[in-house]
């Protein structure tokens, strides 16, 4: 058993600490997790040797927390900016990052918040860019990815060798196919709600952040201001599967389209197929599982730090942005203005393939 994971087996539903000890600030490298001080950790990764990453937001950092519970600095330096392509990412600069993908073969990607870019950081530890070229925009398409303007990336997820991106700011999501050239998928870059039931690419988002696909390609959205999560369907229209776009919390119980979302940032699907939904602004995990149904699985609506050791519905988080879920149904939450990385140890879900990294989802 490691230290980041938690058996399904053993008291469901329980919540703790893995990272963090709740003061603002940078340090702890080389030590135990939970002795380290993060800065608004954000959006995280997990990769299949069963590491953790997460952006250290503020830190303009990434780090790692191995399976032994000792964290470690991968890419930036501290110092917001774009230097350092070419070299080891430990010695390059980052501006916010806010959003992180891991793919099968090991290469960790980062959509840089402020930066206006995604960058990945090689198995030899180098750096590059793949998209952005560094200034804000949303210009490019059908260009090569490096030559696009994004505008606030925030939310990765891979599909094969084809990266989404989550464009904040300019209301799309965009997609680097494997010829490395950009395109749109969703949104118009006008920011609203219209759409559903239309192309994906004829509807208005507002303010995306966390992306997730399924198995059979469907693109899963959170819209921070639409307060409702919208589903891009393989035949590249879009439909609304959460959320009825007014802000506030009910509808625990009944189905998730009926339910009141407030700023979702986060998504995760586990192996069930079952969509976890991070509130940043309800300060609550919620589940929609596979019939629509809607309820909360971590959270009691109220922001702060309280509750570990305990379930995981009777304790508070703070403004939580993003998770991610292990092989061994462990879901992991940063929790921004606590900064922390909190641990739920979920009920065993049956069947299925995993979905260690099915994962998304900065600044509010």
């Amino acid at each position: 058993m490691t230290v980041l994971e938690r058996p399904a087996t053993v008291v469901p539903q329980t919540i703790s600490t893995v990272a963090g000890t709740g003061a603002s600030g940078f340090s702890g490298d080389q030590g135990p997790a939970t002795s380290a001080r993060l800065y608004r950790p954000s959006y995280m990764a997990r990769d299949r040797t069963g590491c953790l990453y997460l952006c250290d937001s503020e830190n303009n950092r990434v780090r790692r927390v191995g399976p032994d519970g000792t964290i470690h600095t991968v890419a930036g330096t501290g110092t917001a900016g774009s230097a350092g392509d070419g070299g080891y990412a430990t010695s390059a600069q980052l501006d916010s990052p806010s959003g992180l993908e891991s793919d099968g073969e090991g290469n960790l990607y980062i959509a840089e918040y402020r930066g206006h870019r995604v960058r990945r950081v090689a198995t030899d530890g180098k750096i590059s860019t793949v998209a952005g070229t560094g200034q804000a925009g949303h210009s490019g398409d059908g260009e090569s990815a490096t030559s696009a303007r994004l505008n606030s990336p925030v939310g990765l997820a891979l599909r094969g060798d084809e990266l989404y991106i989550a464009c904040r700011d300019s209301h799309k999501v965009r997609k680097v196919s494997t010829d490395r050239r950009i395109s749109t998928v969703a949104g118009t870059g006008r920011g609203g709600y219209s759409g559903d039931g239309g192309p994906a690419t004829s509807a208005r988002l507002s303010n995306p952040h966390g992306v997730v696909l399924d198995d059979a390609g469907n693109l899963y959205i959170a819209e921070l201001r639409n307060h409702r999560v919208r589903k891009v369907s393989t035949d590249k229209r879009i439909s609304t599967v959460a959320g009825t776009g007014r802000e506030g919390f009910s509808g625990d119980g009944g189905p998730a389209t009926s339910a009141r979302l407030s700023g979702p940032t986060g998504l995760v699907l586990d192996r069930a197929g079952n969509l976890y939904i991070v509130e940043c602004w309800n300060h609550r995990i919620r589940k929609v599982s596979g019939d629509g149904t809607i309820s909360t699985v971590a959270g009691t609506g109220r922001g702060g730090y309280s509750g570990d050791g305990g379930p995981a519905t009777s304790a508070q988080l703070g403004n939580p942005l993003s998770a991610t879920l292990s092989e061994g149904q462990t879901l992991f939450v940063t929790c921004s203005s606590n900064h922390r990385v909190r641990a739920i140890a979920m009920a065993e879900q049956p069947g299925g393939r995993g979905h260690d990294d099915r994962s998304t989802g900065p600044s509010t």
